[in-house]
């Protein structure tokens, strides 16, 4: 049985689409002491109300009003909200493995100096029985990381107590998720599980894409002052 509390914490912005199985599939798993923590960033189609659907009839769910500042700041405003020992993003169209949260909580619970646990996924287009994967090889090293990142945000969980000493994010920050695992190579322990605990849905909505070289190279700058700017914060907070 585990001990840890956690808040999986969810950006949303018009996803009425998926939403609703996403959720299904994580509030099985949440125990008294969970909590799910929605940051919404304006959406105008039916998001909110099949959320308040949810709502109403579990008591551990909050729903917080996003900065409309891009997704890795909407993930911010999540944490901020949340109380959890253990915080896991969420995206707001995959479906999650049954004993994911489970699994990843006894990840931390063997070892205390472990302040990141990922795991594997598949990926599916609109058939979930069709899965591709699993996709991620991960590697150790900051450069490495800098260069092509083995973190991927629906495939993460951290120590509320290590991602604070990161925030807050940086104004343009450009991925909350592979900024989280660039400090996390430098000051942090990461356990990789490879087991699949995620299936990913790829649509045309996803954030995120193939990007051309030039945008590639903009992205890895972009990371790279994201990552300069938590090291000051984290190096002021761990003194």
């Amino acid at each position: 049985m585990r001990n840890l509390s956690v808040s999986v914490c969810m950006a949303t912005f018009n996803g009425e689409k998926y939403i609703g199985e996403q959720i299904e599939s994580i509030i099985c798993q949440l125990k008294t002491q969970d909590e799910l923590v929605i940051s919404d960033d304006g959406s105008s189609d039916g998001t909110l109300r099949i959320i308040d659907s949810y709502l109403k009839k579990f008591s551990n769910i909050k729903v917080i009003s996003g900065p409309k500042a891009g997704f890795a700041l909407n993930f911010e405003n999540a944490v901020k909200n949340s109380k959890g020992e253990i915080v896991f993003f969420s995206d707001q169209d995959d479906i999650w493995n049954s004993h994911k949260i489970s699994d990843v909580c006894k990840a931390f619970e063997t070892d205390c100096r472990i302040t990141t646990v990922l795991h594997n996924m598949a990926c599916f287009n609109e058939d979930i029985s069709n899965l591709s994967g699993p996709i991620i090889n991960y590697h150790h090293g900051q450069i490495s990381n800098l260069l092509y990142s083995s973190y991927w945000g629906c495939c993460m969980a951290v120590r509320q107590d290590f991602i604070r000493k990161i925030m807050p994010f940086r104004r343009n920050c450009s991925g909350h998720d592979q900024l989280t695992g660039l400090i996390t190579e430098k000051y942090g322990r990461a356990k990789f599980l490879n087991d699949v605990l995620v299936y990913h849905r790829l649509h045309s909505g996803n954030t995120s894409k193939k990007l051309s070289f030039t945008k590639k190279i903009k992205f890895r700058i972009n990371i790279f002052q994201d990552y300069i700017y938590a090291n000051e914060i984290f190096s002021k907070k761990k003194t």
